[in-house]
């Protein structure tokens, strides 16, 4: 599972950011060296008057919560995320019912368009968008040798 946190930018300079591993790296070997919480892109930076998420995966190998407080570096500013996350059998049943609304086979199949938009579809909770729109969408080519471009227009 992945867990992401917002790393905002209000300013017109670019904003550097370092996430320090070395708690993720502990728990980790606690954890009978497996990996149970991993940042997936520990560095970077944030454009100008913009967002990028930081990205954690969390997989719990027991029953139990793991907890760990991780230093990140904002530009000249040292701040701390408290990342939490849980082993657990209790099944998200709103999933289920999403999976209910949504296509399970292509209805618009034609052999003379191997392009078709797929119906393998996945559950982002929550999305925090913060004043922007996102589209995702997955096409599937099914030509062995074709290849094909697509343009949104909005």
């Amino acid at each position: 599972m992945f867990q992401y946190v917002w790393v905002y930018n209000h300013s017109s300079q670019p904003l550097s950011y370092e996430v320090d591993t070395a708690p993720l790296h502990a728990l980790n070997k606690a954890s009978f060296n497996c990996d149970v919480m991993v940042c997936r892109n520990p560095t970077g930076t944030v454009m100008p008057w913009s967002a990028t998420p930081l990205f954690f995966k969390c997989k719990p190998i027991q029953f139990q919560k793991y907890q760990v407080t991780v230093p990140v570096q904002l530009g000249e500013k040292t701040g701390s995320l408290q990342l939490m996350c849980e082993g657990t059998v209790n099944f998200d049943t709103h999933l289920l019912h999403a999976r209910q609304n949504m296509p399970q086979i292509r209805r618009f199949t034609h052999p003379l368009k191997p392009v078709v938009a797929s119906v393998d579809h996945i559950v982002l909770k929550p999305l925090l968008t913060h004043t922007c729109t996102k589209y995702i969408f997955f096409l599937e080519n099914q030509a062995d040798v074709d290849v094909y471009g697509y343009l949104w227009n909005k």
